[in-house]
C-alpha cells in the first residue's frame, strides 16, 4: 500500500469515530412526552423526569409512569390491557392509545439521526 492509501483509511477511521461519539450526544435532546386523557387537561412532562401519573375517570383509571427516559402505562382499568401490553416508548412520533380510557400518550421532539424512514409515498 501506498501512503495516500494510509491517508484514505484513516480519513474514513477518523470519519466513523466521529460517527460514533456524536450519536449519542445527540440521543440527548430535549423530548417531552405529551398527555391527554378525557375530562382531564393535557399534561407535558420532560421525558428525563422520574414520576408517575394517575387520571381518574368515573371508575376507570390509569397510571403513567415515566422513568430512565421512556414512558409507558403501568395500570389500566381497560378490559384488554394492550395499552399496558405496548410496553416503553421513547422516541419522537411513538405513542400509546388506550380507547377504552380515552388517552393518549405520546413523544414529542426532533427525531434522532438513528431513525430511519420505513417507505415513502407519492
Amino acid at each position: 500500500m501506498k501512503w495516500g492509501d494510509w491517508i484514505i483509511i484513516i480519513a474514513v477511521l477518523a470519519c466513523a469515530a466521529g460517527l460514533f461519539i456524536y450519536r449519542p450526544i445527540s440521543r440527548n435532546e430535549s423530548r417531552s412526552v405529551y398527555i391527554h386523557c378525557k375530562n382531564h387537561p393535557a399534561v407535558i412532562v420532560p421525558l428525563n423526569a422520574q414520576t408517575n401519573i394517575t387520571f381518574t375517570n368515573n371508575r376507570n383509571h390509569i397510571t403513567v409512569c415515566i422513568v430512565s427516559n421512556y414512558a409507558y402505562i403501568s395500570e389500566s382499568t381497560c378490559p384488554l390491557q394492550l395499552c399496558v401490553k405496548k410496553g416503553r416508548i421513547a422516541e419522537p412520533g411513538e405513542s400509546i392509545i388506550c380507547i377504552p380510557n380515552a388517552a393518549i400518550i405520546a413523544v414529542k421532539g426532533t427525531p434522532s439521526s438513528a431513525m430511519k424512514t420505513d417507505a415513502t409515498c407519492e
